[in-house]
C-alpha cells in the first residue's frame, strides 16, 4: 500500500512502513520501521481548508534511517495530506493497527 502525502511519500508493506521525505526539502530523508514497534498513531482527517495528517510514535532506537539503524532526533514521524486522501489515509491506518496486534 502506497499514499502519495504533501512532499512525502508512505508505503506500508510486509510490516514495515517507509516514509520518504521529498528529495527537494532541505530535511531529505527516507524512515522505516516496523508496525509492531509503534507505541501510538493519530490521524486527522483532511478538509478543504486544512490538510489531514497520519502521525506514528516509535522509540527512538527501533527507527531504520538512510539504510542504517540510527538514533533519530524525533521519535514522531508525521505526514500531512489533503482531503482528497483521506480514504487511502485510513486505510493505511487500520491496517498498521491490524498489524500491531
Amino acid at each position: 500500500m502506497e499514499i502519495k502525502c504533501v512532499m512525502a511519500l508512505v508505503r506500508f508493506e510486509n510490516g514495515w512502513i517507509t516514509i520518504s521525505k521529498n528529495p527537494k526539502t532541505p530535511q531529505e530523508a527516507t524512515v522505516r520501521f516496523r508496525a509492531t514497534d509503534v507505541t501510538a498513531s493519530r490521524y486527522r482527517s483532511g478538509t478543504r481548508l486544512r490538510n489531514g495528517y497520519l502521525q506514528f510514535k516509535v522509540p527512538k532506537d527501533l527507527v531504520t534511517q538512510g539504510g542504517k539503524s540510527q538514533r533519530v532526533l524525533r521519535e514522531e514521524h508525521r505526514v500531512d495530506f489533503g482531503k482528497d486522501r483521506n480514504a487511502e489515509s485510513a486505510q493505511l491506518l487500520a491496517a498498521v493497527e491490524n498489524a500491531r496486534r
